[in-house]
């Protein structure tokens, strides 16, 4: 036992000096690879999309994060989903580069930090498991930006809702944490095991049972989606919590919850129907009855928890151009969106005075 145990120490050593060489003799370079083959890895990991960093998160302009915080740093975690990642072929062309940029304008005395977790069509089991794949940099607040695509994908096909439950449930077995967990202290292991396990968060493409709106949602269903929503939040909440880390939730808004409010311009409406095509009048149903179900469900549960809570469908209905679709924003937009997330971290999280913060009235 003993020469077995030693033997094992021994590989792990020249493992271990063979990736210090690989890298450069570099501690950072050496900890991302370790912490790629662990996979303890973000959603886009190993994507070939230059904007994407290896480890998977989409990349700010001039953004340098590494594994210690640099002095006076504050690091803020992003999650959502497409709304939340902009577009993946532009650079900065998303409301967290307007979020670092706002907040680091007003607290010159911290370097801003904000990292874009968002997904492309994530649901709130994606938020969860991309704050745990990425819970090792030391964050000092994480915003969650959500709503649209759980409510979309659970009525264009529970099944498949479903579905990813079940991968978000199959990411946090017991046998598959432990493995997890000796693959951060072991880099051979770690290597095996990134050859071996190609995990997928969810299925790669939906194979939809149903037209969108063509079957009615039991009450159970209904029951069933409320259910998921207040556990994904008070997940979210307990390990945001657990880690001392204040956390931000925020309802995002587009077109056909806006139009619940106001009606829509021309060509908001062409937009919006360009995007939403034969499906445009059942989601527009869909959204009038269960919305509000939606809001409600993650509100009670950060009222209970004592997390903020805001609802941007007030934030973004004055303008009449901020939507290039249902629910994605052009830039200017972005930009609304951004400061007023950060004047919700200022004075939420950071605890300082928004009173001097900017008033940024756009033409859109």
């Amino acid at each position: 036992m003993a020469v077995a145990l030693g033997l094992l120490c021994a590989a792990e050593g020249a493992v271990r000096l063979w990736l210090w060489q690989r890298s450069g003799r570099n501690g950072e370079l050496l900890w991302r690879q370790h912490l790629l083959w662990s996979g303890q890895t973000a959603y886009y990991a190993q994507s070939k999309n230059p904007l994407i960093d290896p480890l998977g998160f989409k990349k700010l302009p001039n953004q340098v994060l590494t594994q210690r915080k640099h002095r006076n740093e504050f690091r803020i975690l992003v999650l959502g989903g497409s709304a939340v990642m902009g577009w993946d072929n532009a650079l900065g062309h998303d409301w967290p580069t307007d979020l670092r940029d706002a907040l680091q304008r007003y607290n010159t005395d911290l370097y801003v930090n904000v990292v874009n977790g968002g997904i492309s069509g994530g649901l709130s089991f994606h938020e969860n498991m991309q704050l745990w794949a990425l819970r090792h940099y030391g964050w000092d607040a994480v915003v969650v930006y959500t709503g649209y695509n759980d409510l979309y994908y659970f009525f264009l096909d529970p099944s498949h809702y479903r579905a990813t439950q079940a991968a978000y449930q199959s990411r946090f077995q017991r046998l598959n944490l432990l493995s997890e967990e000796v693959a951060a202290h072991s880099i051979i292991f770690a290597y095996l095991r990134n050859r071996r396990v190609q995990r997928q968060l969810a299925p790669d493409k939906a194979v939809f049972a149903t037209p969108f709106g063509a079957r009615s949602v039991s009450p159970e269903e209904l029951l069933e989606f409320q259910n998921h929503l207040k556990q994904q939040t008070a997940e979210v909440i307990l390990s945001c919590q657990s880690r001392h880390i204040p956390l931000l939730y925020v309802i995002q808004p587009f077109l056909s919850d806006i139009q619940r409010l106001r009606p829509l311009t021309v060509d908001e409406r062409k937009v919006k129907q360009a995007f939403l095509k034969q499906n445009e009048l059942a989601w527009d149903s869909i959204v009038e009855k269960h919305m509000p179900l939606l809001v409600e469900s993650i509100q009670s549960v950060c009222q209970t928890q004592g997390v903020p809570f805001s609802y941007f469908r007030d934030i973004l209905s004055p303008y009449s151009e901020a939507f290039y679709d249902d629910v994605h924003n052009h830039k200017s937009a972005m930009a609304v969106i951004g400061l007023e997330v950060g004047r919700l971290v200022q004075e939420k999280i950071l605890k300082r005075s928004t009173q001097a913060w900017m008033r940024y009235q756009p033409t859109l």
